[in-house]
């Protein structure tokens, strides 16, 4: 540090300072300092998380999830299907298996639109219990066979091209599945309260 040439005037004049008020003044200006290099240092916004006047903002489509049972081979399965934008091949795929005719070991491709459909409504139900299935895909020979000795099998069933299945959930009131399935509107939707399941297809929108 330099020092200072003290003028005539000054040379007979004694200078004090006091250290705490210097060093309070200094550590108030370098607060200062600080806070505004804080301040030009802190990121702006994204503008995509501001909203154009009159616009949307674009929110990132959900997965499409499916949690399910199968009744009869005590199978489970808790799978993505669809993520971001598009169906998984490899996904559909387990599915088709998964919902496979178990009388006969027959897989069928499973509609996705019925698969989308369900998760929708396993979605609005928001349980985390598995949807039991009671029947997916079924083969000729069996919906046949069912034709013959059941009650309310379609001799042209859904179930045949794959766009059907027979669900439930033993901790949920049937009634309530069926309004939820109904709520969607994905096709058709029946009602069994002896069996204790509903149906679910991408047909045409009825219910019965």
């Amino acid at each position: 540090m330099k020092n200072r040439s003290i003028a005539p005037s000054e040379q007979h004049q004694t200078i004090t300072t006091n250290p705490l008020s210097r060093r309070k003044f200094l550590g108030t200006l370098g607060m200062g300092v600080g806070l505004g290099a804080g301040l030009l240092a802190m990121p702006k916004p994204a503008a995509a998380l501001i909203p154009t006047p009159g616009k949307k903002p674009f929110i990132p489509p959900r997965d499409q999830r499916l949690y399910l049972k199968n009744m009869h081979t005590n199978e489970e399965l808790d799978i993505i299907f669809w993520s971001r934008g598009h169906y998984l091949p490899g996904a559909l795929k387990q599915l088709d298996y998964f919902l496979r005719d178990f009388r006969t070991g027959d897989v069928k491709h499973i509609d996705p639109n019925l698969l989308t459909a369900v998760s929708k409504f396993y979605d609005v139900l928001g349980t985390d219990r598995p949807l039991q299935i009671v029947s997916g895909y079924r083969s000729p020979k069996t919906n046949s066979m069912l034709y013959r000795t059941s009650n309310g099998v379609s001799k042209n069933s859904y179930h045949l091209k794959g766009m059907a299945v027979d669900i439930s959930i033993p901790t949920i009131r049937l009634s309530r599945m069926r309004d939820v399935a109904r709520s969607i509107k994905a096709g058709g939707v029946g009602y069994y309260p002896k069996s204790h399941f509903i149906h679910m297809d991408t047909g045409p929108v009825r219910y019965w």
